[in-house]
């Protein structure tokens, strides 16, 4: 991971992008990370317990004009309770929408779909089995020099699959991301 920042950090020297040049035709590879500490009442010991999970994402996006980006994004997910077999991964397509379209900063609506093995169902413990989920959420993202932006906001991938009680896996988060020509 700090490899995949020192190689983007040392590309952006390399970049000769204009703070007034339009966005258009970039990729623009980003990380984020997610933490999550929840208050739970374990149905196996009836203990209260905090459960951590800790999402680490990988992404790629491209750029088509000021208003829309495709990517991909990969997750690993960690979580907390012993008795848990992680990681757990999830693979998505993505599609965001900017609503403000300025020079240093950007709204995104996020829509996309993710296939993972993460699973949340009737007991907050995580489970793996097969999931494929609906993406949806926002983000903002503000421009910190020519080439690197951070960014914050909140994912939520819903369960598509037939699985009596499920939920979402929620991701509010903090990233960066980096402009490429």
């Amino acid at each position: 991971m700090i490899r995949l920042i020192l190689i983007i950090l040392s590309l952006q020297t390399l970049s000769q992008n204009c703070w007034s040049q339009e966005i258009k035709g970039k990729l623009i590879p980003g990380a984020y990370f997610s933490l999550l500490i929840d208050p739970v009442i374990l149905s196996t010991t009836m203990d209260s317990a905090n459960v951590s999970q800790y999402f680490i994402n990988t992404n790629l996006r491209y750029a088509f004009n000021k208003k829309f980006m495709a990517g991909t994004e990969f997750i690993l997910a960690f979580a907390s309770p012993e008795d848990v077999h992680d990681p757990f991964y999830l693979v998505g397509l993505t599609l965001d929408y900017n609503f403000l379209r300025a020079e240093r900063s950007k709204l995104n609506f996020r829509v996309g779909v993710s296939f993972g093995n993460l699973s949340y169902a009737d007991e907050f413990e995580p489970q793996r089995r097969t999931v494929i989920n609906r993406v949806l959420g926002g983000s903002y993202e503000f421009r910190i020099n020519k080439t690197i932006w951070i960014y914050a906001g909140y994912y939520n991938h819903l369960p598509l699959n037939k699985i009596p009680n499920k939920y979402a896996t929620a991701q509010p988060f903090l990233g960066a991301c980096f402009e490429l020509n």
